[in-house]
């Protein structure tokens, strides 16, 4: 679905930070000697590289973004409050003083059921982010359990 949003795809930075990643524990644990072959990746590896993948951190900062749009979709008037306060002294045609004072607040509410509109396209929003994080997290793990799969077979046979 990365098509859908308004975000830029990002396939291409996910194949190289996976990539990335995959490496670096690659050449982590040929460097410390801890294999002689290839390193095939485990649970708690895929797991870890999850974790750190920054594509999964952009779309759960998306997810944190939606959740603020849904709270300001809730509001109940979308305008500031306008308080206008004017002032200053009058004299009268027989001599007489007096200071005007004039308040004028203006708070425009929405009665047209628009607000409950926002609500529902800023829940929705909310959904396609969730499900954009799930996908992420999908898209990372089969990456690398691919890269892993291949770095089997090359040193296998």
């Amino acid at each position: 679905m990365t098509g859908s949003h308004r975000y830029p795809s990002t396939r291409n930075t996910e194949w190289c930070s996976v990539f990335a990643l995959a490496t670096a524990t690659l050449v982590a644990a040929s460097a410390r000697g801890e294999t002689d072959g290839p390193l095939a990746l485990d649970r708690a590896a895929v797991l870890s590289m999850v974790a750190r993948a920054p594509q999964i951190a952009v779309a759960e900062a998306r997810v944190g973004e939606a959740r603020a749009l849904r709270v300001g979709a809730g509001a109940l008037a979308p305008l500031n409050p306008d308080l206008t306060v004017f002032g200053g002294p009058r004299r009268f045609s027989n001599g007489q003083r007096s200071t005007d004072l004039v308040f004028t607040l203006l708070w425009p509410l929405d009665v047209s059921g628009a607000r409950s509109a926002r609500k529902e396209v800023a829940d929705g929003a909310v959904g396609v982010a969730e499900a954009d994080v799930a996908d992420a997290r999908r898209l990372v793990a089969a990456e690398a359990l691919a890269r892993s799969r291949r770095n089997e077979r090359r040193w296998c046979c």
